[in-house]
């Protein structure tokens, strides 16, 4: 997958929040705010919750995966 920050071909990274990948060592390389439960990264003007010091992407804190909801027990 191409790297939205240094544009090169990765097989590893991390899947952005708007739909983008950021390959294995922008990511390491660069301050991003990362989902403490999925490992989305959270792209700048995304909403995202902050408890206990963790990130969390809005799809993980209402139990939305990949966009569905997911079904209550």
């Amino acid at each position: 997958m191409k790297c939205k920050i240094c544009g090169k071909e990765s097989e590893t990274g991390f899947n952005a929040s708007k739909g983008n990948f950021v390959c294995w060592e922008c990511a390491q390389n660069f301050d991003l705010m990362m989902c403490a439960k999925c490992d989305t990264i959270i792209e700048d003007g995304d909403p995202f919750f902050e408890s206990d010091g963790e990130f969390i992407c809005v799809d993980c804190a209402y139990g939305r995966v990949y966009g569905r909801q997911e079904a209550s027990t």
